[in-house]
């Protein structure tokens, strides 16, 4: 078993990085799942075995985030494109972009 001061003396020691005291007591209250006061062998498996699910389901989701973001840049772009070429209106999902009909030549006039 580890106490609590026995594992912020490790943590705190800056070997497993930096936390501060406020994170380290949420994250023993999270680990001390009887309220003993102490982390036991189970409940530290428990707690890893949690952090490697939620691990696994962040790295999963950051593929769709990137999905997601790489359309919301392909409208952001198309958008601009739109706007630059002179079109006011937003395109309707799946329409091709077209530029505008280049403006009629000036009448010309035979003396």
């Amino acid at each position: 078993k580890l106490s609590k001061d026995e594992l912020w003396d490790f943590i705190g020691s800056g070997k497993a990085g930096e936390m501060d005291r406020k994170d380290f007591d949420a994250l023993f209250a999270a680990m001390d799942l009887d309220r003993s006061g102490s982390v036991d062998f189970l409940e530290f498996c428990a707690f890893m075995g949690k952090c490697h699910d939620e691990y696994r389901t962040a790295r999963i989701d950051r593929g769709s985030i990137v999905a997601r973001s790489t359309r919301r840049l392909s409208v952001a772009d198309t958008t601009a494109r739109r706007l630059s070429m002179g079109l006011t209106s937003l395109p309707q999902p799946g329409s091709v972009i077209r530029p505008p009909p280049p403006p009629p030549l000036p009448a010309t006039t035979t003396t």
